[in-house]
């Protein structure tokens, strides 16, 4: 037995009791009077575009694969038949007493629909009471029903008197989001035969259904790229899709944000597109947020995997310098010997030199320099500096240059005289051999 069975295993003892009535009981006393929820004509839903479930009843049978319950299909203008169907059959429902088991007995019919995954669906039929048959009392409704996951539910409750009896009837209901599942929709007859008990199994109140047809509404479907990391010297596309599975392309719109972070870059409305990280949005987190809605508001928004950028040079340049320095005399070889190297982007750089403040060598440099150099020997004594500023080249975003500097003060001393003492007597004054006391 399948679950749709075991849930209808005849008609739930909930529906049986609300069912119950029988001749000379008072309505809302004895027996409880039927009203109309959730009743909407929707014709603007008509934009809804998968048809789900159909059927006209045109084979001339129940067809086992969309209905199960205790029902028959008639044809038209039949004794106990419809009147005026859209074709040829029409589902009935009949309603009767039951001698054997002394009670009444409601048929039924449940629709097998699958809405799993839908974010809206609606019900379509057409319906007439009584045909070539007895005529459906004013308190005799055709229940409607849904599946919330646990119970069936009361979709609407059709009056008699709301609907046409030798025509049929057209009827729309949106389901409840609660009802977008496996369980199916449930036909019901809640009519009473009235009078006395006759022999076995008398008919009682009909109902016919025809054109049945449940449509769905899906919300778009969304795939957005991303993941991964990169470096900051190329851009980095960042890609979505989507597509509806229920309309045309232009059926519904679309919103692609680029954020770092929470930061939203840029944004598109392309419903196949892509979104650039480019190396000046500089290193971080980035994300791609696509939400896709369709014409009747279902919305499905996808976030993409997070993509890392990371800078690809994080070094500043090196700077070597070598040659003089401290404290120096005149006397020694006065030399600043520089170069400046980097290896991830090359380097400009700025080298100048002072004596007293007084700038004695300037020079700008456009990319790194192997080896350069200065001879300040002939500037004398005095003190002196020399300063190496360095950038590199790496300039993918704001703030990415490295820099690095270098200075350093040589003092070139005075060379202090060197002491000499000589004596000289003449040879007539010495007195070499002679003692001196």
């Amino acid at each position: 037995m399948s679950s749709f069975q075991r849930r209808d295993s005849h008609v739930s003892s909930l529906t049986s009791r609300l069912l119950q009535r029988r001749k000379g009981r008072r309505p809302g006393k004895d027996f409880p009077i039927f009203r109309t929820v959730l009743l909407e004509n929707l014709e603007s839903r008509r934009l809804l575009t998968t048809t789900v479930f159909s059927d006209n009843f045109e084979t001339g049978t129940l067809n086992s694969a969309k209905w199960y319950g205790d029902t028959a299909v008639v044809s038209e203008n039949a004794s106990l038949g419809p009147i005026a169907a859209s074709g040829t059959y029409a589902l009935r429902l009949d309603a009767y007493y039951n001698d054997y088991y002394h009670q009444s007995h409601h048929e039924y019919a449940v629709a097998k629909v699958d809405l799993t995954g839908y974010a809206s669906a609606t019900l379509n039929f057409k319906v007439e009471a009584e045909g070539n048959a007895d005529s459906p009392e004013s308190d005799d409704d055709l229940l409607v029903e849904y599946y919330n996951g646990s119970a069936w539910a009361t979709l609407a409750s059709i009056d008699t008197n709301a609907v046409g009896h030798s025509s049929f009837t057209s009827r729309s209901f949106v389901i409840p989001s609660n009802g977008l599942n496996a369980g199916g929709i449930r036909f019901t007859n809640g009519g009473e035969y009235y009078g006395a008990p006759p022999a076995f199994d008398h008919p009682g109140d009909y109902w016919f259904i025809d054109d049945v047809s449940i449509v769905g509404n899906r919300a778009p479907n969304v795939t957005a790229g991303g993941g991964g990391s990169g470096l900051d010297n190329v851009a980095h596309a960042m890609s979505w899709t989507s597509s509806d599975p229920d309309a045309s392309p232009d059926a519904y719109t679309v919103n692609a944000q680029l954020l770092k972070g929470t930061t939203v870059l840029r944004s598109s409305t392309a419903k196949n597109s892509s979104l650039s990280v480019y190396p000046a949005d500089g290193p971080g987190t980035y994300s791609l947020k696509v939400t896709a809605t369709d014409s009747l508001g279902a919305s499905r928004t996808v976030t993409s995997s997070a993509f890392t950028m990371t800078d690809d040079d994080t070094a500043a340049p090196v700077i070597t310098l070598t040659g003089s320095s401290g404290n120096e005399v005149a006397a020694a070889d006065q030399k600043f010997t520089w170069s400046v190297v980097d290896a991830g982007s090359g380097s400009t750089s700025h080298v100048e030199i002072t004596k007293g403040g007084l700038t004695i060598f300037s020079r700008d440099y456009a990319a790194d320099i192997a080896a350069d150099s200065f001879d300040f020997n002939a500037y004398g004594i005095g003190s002196y500096t020399i300063s190496i500023d360095a950038t590199d080249k790496d300039n993918d975003w704001v703030g990415d240059a490295k820099a690095s500097s270098v200075s350093r003060i040589v003092n070139v001393l005075n060379t202090p005289p060197v002491a000499s003492f000589v004596v000289e007597t003449p040879s007539e004054a010495r007195l070499e051999g002679t003692n001196v006391v």
